[in-house]
């Protein structure tokens, strides 16, 4: 179950470029999620025969290039939309770009072909999503191959990183002897990850959840590298991946960190009321919170047709909108409550005041981490993440 970069490397007679030349290739990407299913990524339609192939050729250089930039982002940073969609329809959204920059092959391709292709991360996964190039006779489409495959799936993350340094590595064994400026960037922007120790690897992490490029010195300048260790090492880690997640850029996570301090002192883990029972099948988020509500709502007899399921469930077990308490500050953008206990046996929630559907919303993602063991290690955070949780 993985991602894997099968690589058959070809002269290059004509390629002026000693760095392509020593890395023009045929490139064949196929990706096996956790549910089983292998798509191959790079399967083509060439416009010029009609024929339909599974690899494309070119430089790798660009590719490994890109790899290398995006590295910590392809593995810890989630995506920033409600559901990944096509990197060249994201991309025209400006405050995308960025994001898009960072995840998807399109990014990569600088005159050679590449599939609309998007990693980020989805809980302790990474997810993947493959679109198919336009169809014919669009102004985009006018071009001698068209990618037509179409896939979403699931991989382990440890898979996925795997496969980016076997790749990265083939690359850089590829290169070895060639002298080029290029070459030599890759080879140290390479041996900066390769070689970092546990801290560093850590805050290349942390800063890639913010959507920060760790190698960036203005964007991790060293005030956000102290303002990261003093406040966020020693919080619960639950709480430290909700802020990470929750949080855009330094300001955001500052903020953030800010209004936590003022609410979080008086709340504590709390067990799961009752035992969780055996796990759903892994799935999307959204496959896994209705396979859970249903069996909620059998473990208490609600029917579907229920009219107050926040009383039925006060009624069980204690917890619906009189568990709610007002912040002592306005809940700064990213977040949206704070949930743990106050020496009870039910958890509070720490939150704005919101018309009923949301609130009833709110409470049931709340109900959620309770139910289903997530404030065991202490309080967590509801925030407007994009986060598998």
């Amino acid at each position: 179950m993985g991602l894997s970069f099968h690589v058959e490397w070809l002269d290059a007679p004509g390629v002026a470029d000693v760095v392509d030349a020593a890395l023009w290739a045929r490139l064949e990407v196929v990706a096996e999620g956790v549910d089983g299913t292998a798509v191959p990524l790079t399967e083509l339609r060439d416009a010029r025969t009609g024929q339909v192939r599974s690899g494309v050729y070119g430089s790798l250089y660009p590719l490994a290039r890109w790899v290398v930039d995006a590295y910590w982002n392809l593995l810890w940073e989630i995506r920033r939309t409600p559901r990944l969609q096509s990197g060249r329809n994201a991309a025209r959204i400006e405050a995308l770009r960025p994001w898009v920059q960072r995840h998807c092959l399109l990014a990569a391709r600088e005159g050679f072909s590449l599939p609309d292709l998007t990693l980020a991360r989805d809980g302790e996964h990474v997810v993947l999503a493959l679109f198919p190039d336009p169809p014919a006779g669009s102004v985009s489409a006018r071009r001698p191959v068209s990618f037509i495959g179409r896939a979403t799936l699931r991989l382990r993350r440890e898979a996925v990183e795997e496969a980016l340094r076997t790749f990265v590595d083939a690359v850089l064994e590829r290169l070895r002897g060639v002298e080029h400026p290029d070459a030599q960037r890759l080879r140290d922007d390479w041996s900066a990850i390769f070689d970092a120790d546990e801290a560093e690897a850590r805050l290349c992490a942390w800063a890639a959840r913010l959507g920060i490029d760790p190698y960036d010195e203005e964007q991790l300048d060293e005030r956000l590298v102290e303002f990261i260790e003093d406040h966020l090492v020693g919080l619960p880690a639950g709480l430290r991946t909700d802020l990470l997640d929750a949080a855009s850029g330094a300001t955001e996570l500052e903020q953030a960190v800010s209004w936590l301090a003022r609410h979080d002192s008086v709340l504590h883990g709390l067990p799961e009321p009752g035992p969780i029972g055996p796990r759903e099948a892994a799935g999307s988020a959204h496959q896994v919170g209705y396979a859970r509500a249903r069996r909620l709502r059998r473990e208490l007899r609600i029917g579907t047709s229920a009219d107050n399921i926040v009383g039925a469930v006060g009624s069980a077990y204690g917890f619906d909108f009189s568990s709610e308490r007002p912040p002592d500050a306005a809940v700064p953008e990213p977040l949206e409550a704070l949930v743990g206990a106050h020496g009870a046996a039910v958890p509070l929630l720490v939150g704005g005041e919101l018309p009923y559907p949301a609130r009833a919303f709110r409470w049931a993602r709340a109900l959620y981490l309770w139910r289903f063991g997530m404030l065991r290690q202490g309080p967590r955070l509801l925030t407007r993440s994009h986060e598998r949780l």
